[in-house]
């Protein structure tokens, strides 16, 4: 075997391999697999366990959830006869399936854009943020026209606090931060005054706020399950706090009987097969 026919068979092979690996992650996605192994799903076990770089794993991410909506997609993508599923899954239904996959089969990468943006010009926005250098990283975002002037503004505003020129960099830098010191909920815990005991909250639902600072505090706001290996979930969004012991079987609001999950770990620990397993 030459080297062109090496490279051809190895880009096969890479294909089928590639929807091999699809078809187990939908699987997975439908057996719950990934909460009960500790992770939230196709993007952190992709990324934690198969060592994909981010880009890889939110392909694998949304081709995956497409696919478990759209029966035909699932079949094509599964199959290995359909390897630019990620174009069209911005514009891709029940509906429109077979009409889009064959122009996915069909069409050139750059023709294909074309069709799916004019069908949804979202798709056509890329956002990401990238490392450039050992201290910068390079923001990708395309805004509205009202989003691009209220920047400015602020961008006005914030040189006219400071005297001073003020880039993007740095109006971005005073947004965010005087939004996350308004609402972070971490610094909000950090501000608020230890409590000196648990407050006696039996039977009550609605935690009082000094308790949930302290539990903000000692999670540090972060996804607090930690699976078998030891490994921390350390998820940072739609967190959740939760009850060791469900208030229903003789649980308080006691600090110590509540633990910040995730929602995906919340949800699964709440589960008939798995509520002890993930509560540690």
């Amino acid at each position: 075997m030459n080297l062109h026919e090496r490279a051809q068979f190895l880009a096969k092979t890479h294909k089928q391999t590639e929807a091999e690996l699809v078809f187990v992650l939908i699987q997975m996605v439908r057996q719950k697999v990934f909460v009960a192994l500790g992770y939230t799903g196709v993007f952190s076990y992709c990324q934690r366990v198969l060592e994909f770089s981010e880009a890889q794993c939110s392909y694998f991410q949304r081709v995956v959830n497409a696919s478990i909506e759209v029966r035909t997609l699932e079949v094509a993508v599964t199959s290995g006869e359909l390897s630019r599923a990620r174009r069209i899954v911005p514009v891709v239904t029940q509906a429109n399936a077979t009409h889009w996959i064959e122009k996915a089969k069909t069409l050139p990468q750059r023709e294909l854009e074309k069709a799916v943006a004019s069908v949804n010009p979202e798709a056509a926005k890329v956002e990401r943020i990238r490392p450039v250098s050992e201290k910068q990283v390079e923001l990708r975002v395309t805004l509205s026209h009202d989003v691009a002037d209220l920047l400015r503004r602020v961008q006005d505003l914030e040189a006219q606090r400071t005297k001073s020129p003020v880039s993007l960099e740095d109006t971005l830098k005073a947004v965010l931060s005087q939004h996350l010191e308004k609402n972070d909920s971490l610094k909000k815990a950090l501000r608020a005054k230890p409590i000196a005991k648990d407050l006696p909250e039996e039977g009550k639902r609605a935690l009082p706020k000094p308790i949930k600072h302290a539990v903000v505090r000692r999670d540090e706001n972060k996804c607090a399950h930690i699976d078998a290996r030891g490994t921390r979930c350390n998820a940072t969004r739609w967190l959740e706090i939760h009850h060791r012991l469900p208030l229903s079987q003789g649980g308080s609001n006691a600090v110590e009987n509540l633990i910040t999950l995730c929602s995906a770990h919340h949800s699964h620990c709440h589960h008939p097969d798995g509520q002890q397993s993930l509560v540690v």
